[in-house]
């Protein structure tokens, strides 16, 4: 199972690289236009205040761009943190389907190693991935904000990864098991991608109607709440609960799944 991480690795190790540095460009964009910001924060919560919709879509109750927190709660880690985690997510999950789409899983399976083995090897490799993207894009902060001289709170930036780990894993899982239920990417990606569009509208739709509001404990982005994490330093055992379990599900269901289908099977 070690060498199938390592081949894995390697095999997508530019894949990595660039979901990286884009994730510290960007932060880094956002970093150094936070002092310009700030000096208009006041202005700038006038113009958001007048829509109170705006900041209720986004699951944030008061804008505030006076603390570096807060704004990088609202600019990055809100939808665009999490968008390059979801990309992340399925490209390495998407793994699996790649001997199918080859013809070379009857190789694969060749090798003295179990169905189960593979399996695991491909679903760790991809949690390792999110694990490393968000370390990397969470803690390029610090040299960032120390560059540019702006205060900032260390453990508050510590409760975003946990939560930020779990949504990109629960994402893994679902993709996992498309993967082994189909034998295309494209499958594998608009299914996933469609369950996560639906997910995030029902999470819109449940933030305007009442009668609706319910439905959006079926979204994973009610439960990935960035500005619980930073800006109140605190993390939801619901949250937790829910990730972990759609994770454990995913990938037990995904294994199963794996073990007994017919590696000759096209769809």
């Amino acid at each position: 199972m070690f060498y199938i991480i390592l081949r894995t690795i390697k095999d997508k190790k530019w894949v990595m690289f660039s979901y990286g540095l884009a994730g510290i460009l960007l932060l880094w964009m956002y970093v150094a236009l936070f002092p310009t910001i700030r000096a208009q924060s006041e202005q700038i919560q006038e113009i958001f205040g007048q829509n109170e919709g705006f900041g209720k879509a986004l699951g944030i109750e008061q804008l505030d761009f006076s603390t570096l927190e807060s704004f990088l709660t609202f600019e990055y880690f809100n939808f665009l943190w999490p968008l390059l985690i979801i990309f992340i997510s399925i490209s390495f999950a998407g793994t699996i389907v790649r001997d199918f789409e080859r013809g070379t899983m009857d190789f694969v399976l060749s090798r003295p190693i179990s169905r189960l083995k593979i399996f695991a090897g491909r679903a760790v490799t991809a949690l390792l991935a999110i694990f490393l993207f968000n370390i990397i894009s969470v803690f390029a902060i610090f040299p960032l904000v120390t560059l540019h001289g702006i205060d900032y709170t260390f453990s508050n930036y510590m409760y975003i990864l946990p939560i930020g780990f779990l949504f990109g894993a629960a994402v893994v899982a679902i993709a996992c098991f498309f993967s082994v239920m189909f034998s295309e990417r494209g499958r594998i990606y608009l299914l996933t991608g469609g369950i996560l569009v639906f997910m995030f509208v029902i999470d819109i739709i449940s933030a305007f109607k009442e009668n609706l509001n319910n439905f959006k404990y079926l979204s994973f982005f009610h439960y990935y709440d960035p500005a619980e994490a930073i800006i109140d330093s605190s993390l939801s055992v619901v949250s937790i609960g829910v990730f972990t379990a759609v994770v454990i599900v995913g990938l037990v269901a995904g294994a199963v799944v794996f073990k007994r289908r017919d590696v000759n099977a096209s769809s």
